[in-house]
């Protein structure tokens, strides 16, 4: 065999063992790259849920105090009160209850109105109020024993009666399954003055309930 031969043969050798040599490392560069693309979308999926989970989680931490903050109707000598309940350990604000509250007196044909009971500060506990009928000077007073006493200046202009301690006062009866003898809508702001809506379709942060 000639020089010039093997030479060329051992340059094609050297040539073809190269290309070998490329091809090899470009499948270990894809399996690679594979693996970790692989990798990667794991990577993402365990992110979205621990993300999913921590943001529920912040949402139930927000809502705790919230869902602890009710009211409901009560019929009194068919007088109407507002019963709200704090279960909390903190005060909650800017309280707005939406009524519809009956109007009128023993035997005669009730017709409902609209009416908002506003509290500034409400602490923990229970409390209630009673809806003043328009016109009327005299109120029974709950919490002794149901005698009358005198609607005072800033009653007589809220319409509403000044809070009392719901277990230190007469109750009424609950009104229970009434289409237009009701609470529309219960409104406040939490200690961490997040503001909140109780209504038909349950608990939200005001603005979600639609």
């Amino acid at each position: 065999m000639e020089l010039g031969n093997l030479s060329e043969i051992t340059g094609a050798l050297t040539a073809l063992l190269a290309l070998v040599a490329a091809a090899a490392a470009a499948w270990f560069a894809k399996g690679q790259f594979e693996s970790s693309e692989k990798q990667l979308v794991e990577v993402q999926k365990q992110v979205a849920i621990e993300t999913e989970r921590d943001l529920s989680a912040e949402k139930e931490k927000n809502r705790e105090q919230a869902s602890q903050i009710s009211a409901w109707l009560e019929s009194y000598d068919w007088k109407t009160l507002v019963i709200i309940q704090n279960s909390s350990t903190a005060s909650i604000s800017q309280v707005e209850v939406a009524v519809n509250y009956r109007h009128a007196l023993k035997g005669e044909v009730a017709n409902f109105k609209l009416s908002t009971l506003e509290v500034q500060m409400l602490p923990p506990g229970k409390f209630l109020w009673m809806k003043i009928p328009d016109g009327d000077d005299f109120v029974p007073d709950l919490c002794d024993s149901g005698k009358q006493r005198k609607v005072i200046n800033s009653e007589a202009k809220s319409g509403w009666t000044t809070a009392r301690y719901y277990d230190e006062c007469a109750h009424g009866s609950p009104v229970l399954n009434s289409p237009r003898w009701k609470i529309n809508s219960l409104k406040f702001r939490d200690a961490m003055n997040r503001s909140w809506i109780r209504d038909e379709k349950g608990l939200f942060p005001q603005g979600e309930s639609d």
